[in-house]
């Protein structure tokens, strides 16, 4: 049936974009990691502080899985997926511009935030648009472009910060979180189902 087709096709893009935005938001995260001695160098970090910077990056994604997860169940993951991936890319491009320890702690904040946001959402997404039969391979799939993304942080990010400069990986990395919320703005949408009312 055409219906089926079409359904098909929705699920197979939105596996696509939920894969891409769960990788390249998990990328935001272990980029600190990956970067940590180029970026302690240059900005003349103690071990304090770089632990700081770690832990506004894990802060800001406990303080936004809770409230992100309460927000979807009401205004759907579209928007919140679009936001938190947005938010996350100006963050970390604007280490560009302004490459001090405060721009580096708010930037990874944001990146935390981001991060919890999409565990989230990619959750909720899949969820709602795969039957229950199918839900574990798909969330497996998803946590492996979580673990691919830590692996290819670690392999990729200084090279490029070798070769152009920390602050050019993290806009690097920033530009694919941009580019990201630009998939979901143009490949994602909300499933709408039925609403059944809620038994006493």
């Amino acid at each position: 049936m055409p219906s089926d087709t079409t359904d098909r096709h929705a699920r197979r893009v939105i596996f696509v974009v939920i894969l891409v935005a769960q990788f390249v938001g998990s990328l935001g995260l272990f980029s600190l990691g990956a970067l940590a001695p180029l970026v302690r160098a240059a900005l003349h970090l103690s071990r304090e502080q770089f632990g700081a910077v770690s832990a506004a990056c894990l802060f800001g994604a406990v303080c936004a899985c809770l409230p992100t997860g309460w927000l979807a169940d009401r205004v759907g993951v579209r928007w919140l997926l679009i936001a938190g991936q947005g938010m996350s890319g100006v963050a970390l491009v604007a280490l560009l511009l302004r490459p001090t320890y405060g721009a580096l702690l708010l930037g990874m904040l944001f990146a935390g935030v981001a991060y919890g946001m999409t565990m989230v959402l990619t959750t909720k997404a899949l969820a709602d648009w795969f039957p229950r039969e199918r839900r574990a391979t798909v969330i497996g799939a998803k946590l492996l472009a979580h673990s691919s993304a830590g692996s290819l942080a670690g392999l990729v990010l200084p090279t490029v910060a070798l070769g152009l400069g920390w602050r050019q990986a993290f806009g690097v990395v920033g530009s694919l979180l941009l580019a990201t919320a630009g998939c979901a703005l143009l490949g994602y949408h909300d499933r709408h189902q039925a609403r059944h009312p809620t038994a006493p």
